[in-house]
């Protein structure tokens, strides 16, 4: 077993032993995850929690962002309404807004600001039915380079901005009917790639550094039903668990995960050209002409017959394949979800016994058995939301009712072979 891995398993199995099933717990909502690295000199209250102790609750909203601006590193507080480069090539600003990312901070939808490149992806990693709105911004004259099976290679100065926002309805969405939560920037400096996790305040006028993420309430309409939950807005350091993983060599890397080619392959509406393509006549991406006219294509819900293969495995891949692989913190299992994978295959669940765990409620024994998906663990843990049960066991506290109807339809189309056999 790997060091990495023991640690991990170590620390959750201790959580759960001390919390048991926490999901309906109400922890305090200032600070949900004190990072134990160098994180931990920075900043030792979160700085946007709106109710701060009593020396400060008469401050307003107007006040406490300014403040805030004056207590950023010296390259954060420049007036230029360029993209901040300076500043993300190295400071941690306590303010989105410093990073001039966008024309307009209010609207982080759409508003990039210079050469940022909106995109979208046809299978994403489900948040509690958030709604994302993702830009890429690279320095000048650098490009991404085209890689068939995995996350596209990113230049130095590289960032990834993923702007959250929480539908009242989850049937009716648009900037006019969301509410923004959080907005996620993933910058590649020269000392590796740094996540910084921003909460945006109540009135949408900006949004805050939080270091130690947050929890949020919110009450949403889900086909037709109302839903509450708290949702979580990762630390820092939590962004480890999805992005980071070990090699063969055993050294720890942090990468992105969505920015791959059969996610960005078809256009956007009024396009005539795919995401992809249009990336690279755009000059944003580097590769291969043949081998990117042949990349395959992962299709966007709601999903025919003919698609659902496509479909559920591109849906592992992006929320479960992070960890479920060679090298991420879900690699112990043996369980391996990446898209290029055989599916009928062992690794990819099919008959396979997940070592130290007891099925849940039900007992169950595989995590995929053909033809039978409510006898199957995959989709019971993408279903329930107990802690020892819950699959991811981080990022979500609702059910995703599209992607287990995806999951279980293609388990129940599978031919039929007894796992007994």
């Amino acid at each position: 077993m790997k060091k990495s891995h023991l640690i991990f398993y170590i620390i959750m199995c201790f959580c759960l032993f001390s919390c048991g099933e926490t999901s309906k717990t109400t922890p305090p909502e200032d600070v949900v995850d004190v990072p134990k690295d160098d994180d931990s000199t920075d900043i030792v209250v979160d700085e946007n929690d709106d109710k701060n102790d009593d020396e400060n609750a008469v401050e307003t909203l107007e006040e406490k962002l300014a403040r805030l601006a004056l207590a950023s590193p010296a390259d954060c507080q420049q007036d230029s309404t360029s993209v901040n480069w300076d500043a993300l090539s190295h400071a941690d600003c306590n303010l989105l807004s410093q990073y001039k990312l966008f024309k307009n901070i209010k609207q982080p939808q759409y508003d990039a600001n210079g050469a940022g490149q909106y995109y979208q992806l046809s299978a994403e990693l489900f948040s509690d039915y958030a709604s994302k709105y993702r830009f890429v911004f690279l320095p000048e004259n650098s490009q991404m380079t085209y890689s068939f099976d995995d996350a596209f290679e990113m230049p130095l100065g590289t960032v990834l901005v993923k702007t959250f926002a929480m539908p009242f309805d989850t049937a009716i969405r648009g900037a006019e009917h969301e509410r923004l939560i959080e907005t996620r920037l993933l910058i590649k400096r020269t000392d590796g790639w740094v996540a910084l996790p921003f909460k945006w305040t109540d009135d949408g006028e900006d949004a805050i550094l939080t270091k130690y993420g947050a929890l949020v309430d919110v009450v949403m309409t889900n086909a037709q039903q109302t839903i509450d939950f708290r949702y979580e807005i990762p630390s820092k350091t939590t962004c480890k668990n999805c992005h980071q993983k070990e090699t063969d060599t055993n050294e720890l890397v942090f990468l992105p995960i969505g920015l791959k080619a059969r996610f960005l392959n078809w256009p956007l509406a009024n396009q005539s050209e795919t995401q992809l393509r249009n990336m690279q006549i755009n000059g944003l991406l580097s590769g291969d002409e043949t081998n990117i006219a042949a990349t395959n294509t992962v299709p966007k819900f709601p999903v025919t017959d003919l698609e659902l293969d496509q479909a559920a495995k591109g849906y592992l891949d992006v929320n479960c394949a992070h960890c479920h692989q060679d090298g991420g913190f879900g690699g112990i299992s043996g369980l391996r979800l990446e898209y290029w994978r055989d599916a009928t295959s062992i690794k990819h669940g099919i008959c396979k016994k997940p070592p130290g765990y007891d099925g849940g409620l039900n007992h169950l024994s595989y995590d995929i058995v053909l033809r039978n998906a409510e006898q199957s663990i995959l989709p019971y843990r993408m279903s329930v939301t107990t802690a020892k049960d819950i699959m991811p066991p981080i990022g979500r506290h609702s059910v995703h009712l599209e992607g287990i109807k995806l999951i279980n339809d293609w388990i129940n189309r599978m031919p039929i072979v007894s796992c007994n056999n």
